[in-house]
Order: C-alpha cells, then sequence, then structure tokens
C-alpha cells in the first residue's frame, strides 16, 4: 500500500542550479508514495512566462526520470537568466523534453528535448527548430540539425558538442545575436548596411572548446572606421 495526495499546490524558487533565482509554481494531480518510490502525475508548473507539463518518478529516493510538454516559455526570461542584456527580439519555446539521472551519482544525467521556435506577440519575425540530447558521463551535447531564424540573422548548426559541430551564421546586425552569447550591446563592431558570415567546426568538450573556421564581413566598421570587405581565418579556445 503507498500514500496518495492529490490536488496539492507548490510554489518556490530553484536557486540552487542557476545564478539567479528561478520562480515556479503549480499543481501536482496526484502523487503516490510506495515505500522508496514516488510517482507524480498530472504536473502542471508556471516557469519564465511559460507552463511545464507532465510526469515524474523517483526510484529508491535516487534515481529520478521527468518527462513533459513545455508552452510559450518566454526567450527574453530564458536568456535574462544568464545574460543582463535584452533581447531585441523575442520567440516563444514549445516542445517535449524528457531527463533521467541520480541524485546520487555524479554524471548520471541525460536529458533530451525536441523544441519549436515562434515569434512571440509584438516581436520581430521569429522562428527556428532546436533538437538536443545531453549526457553528463560523455559531456557530450547532440545538437541534431538545428536551425534559427532571427529577424537579421541566420544560423544552422548540426552534430554535437564534445565531438564535432558544424556552424553556419549570417547577421546584418550584431545585436541580433549579442545578448544570446552574453556579450554586451556596446560591440565596437558594427554593421553599416552590410554582412557578415561565419562558416566552421567547433571540436573539444563544454571546458574545452575549440572554434576554427572562416569569417567574412562587409561594410564593418569600427570605432567610426569603415571596412568594404574584410575575410580571415578564425580560431579561438574557451
Amino acid at each position: 500500500k503507498g500514500v496518495k495526495l492529490r490536488g496539492a499546490r507548490l510554489a518556490g524558487d530553484v536557486n540552487q542550479l542557476l545564478p539567479h533565482s528561478l520562480a515556479i509554481e503549480g499543481t501536482i494531480g496526484e502523487a503516490t508514495l510506495t515505500g522508496s518510490d514516488l510517482e507524480v502525475h498530472a504536473l502542471a508548473l508556471a516557469v519564465l512566462g511559460g507552463t511545464f507539463r507532465g510526469e515524474a518518478r523517483l526510484r529508491d529516493f535516487e534515481r529520478f526520470q521527468v518527462k513533459g510538454e513545455i508552452a510559450n516559455v518566454v526567450a527574453r526570461r530564458v536568456v535574462a537568466l544568464e545574460s543582463a542584456e535584452p533581447l531585441p527580439w523575442d520567440a516563444l519555446v514549445s516542445g517535449q523534453l524528457t531527463g533521467e539521472g541520480s541524485f546520487a551519482h555524479n554524471g548520471g544525467l541525460r536529458a533530451s528535448g525536441e523544441l519549436g521556435i515562434a515569434p512571440a506577440p509584438g516581436s520581430a519575425p521569429v522562428d527556428g527548430h532546436l533538437t538536443a540530447t545531453y549526457d553528463s558521463s560523455t559531456g557530450i551535447v547532440d545538437l541534431g540539425q538545428s536551425a534559427l531564424r532571427l529577424p537579421s540573422s541566420r544560423a544552422e548548426i548540426s552534430g554535437a558538442i564534445g565531438r564535432r559541430l558544424q556552424v553556419h551564421l549570417e547577421t546584418r546586425d550584431f545585436h541580433d545575436i549579442l545578448p544570446v552569447l552574453g556579450a554586451s550591446a556596446s560591440l565596437p563592431l558594427k554593421l553599416e548596411n552590410g554582412s557578415a558570415a561565419f562558416d566552421g567546426v567547433v571540436t573539444g568538450r563544454l571546458d574545452d572548446l575549440h572554434l576554427q573556421g572562416h569569417a567574412a564581413a562587409t561594410h564593418l566598421s569600427y570605432q567610426g572606421k569603415v571596412a568594404d570587405s574584410l575575410a580571415a581565418d578564425v580560431t579561438a579556445s574557451s
């Protein structure tokens, strides 16, 4: 026999895993505790302007599984968790999420998501899709074939961080992408009715990334001085 709980409400802040507090509130349709196993069904949470609906299981108070669907999570609020620079555009993120791991053993987290990106009300056109799978035991983030189109930029990526990630990026306005990278909008480089593109690869683990590729730009200005065209091979490491 087990203990059942129905219609419970919950609210709080997640502040142990993130540099900023993340408020979460919602309801649990039903939770069942049988020995050291816990099952949660009809879990509904409000988070980052959107919702999560799904279920969770905890085995021996150690191994956990979570699966569900997020809907209309606000991109500006997600980026604001890591970047002080506000996005000049906004988007709503929705899709399926799954995760499993162990509280007792580091390196046991596996998570995956299949997410769609659509423009938020009042935002400039934005769309894309992101496929991601993360395995903490290998440190590999597999991004499959993912793409993002912003008001003045486009990014296409394929492969995996931790093995080999192919990157293609085009932009007519650096401000489109700087906040996503956590960079300041006061970057002295600007495009004066020009464009920039990068094609390259990223190798190495998350804590030791290496980037190599080719960049080109037209009508690029630096502190008021404009170059009609510029091209260079790029190499960088974290």
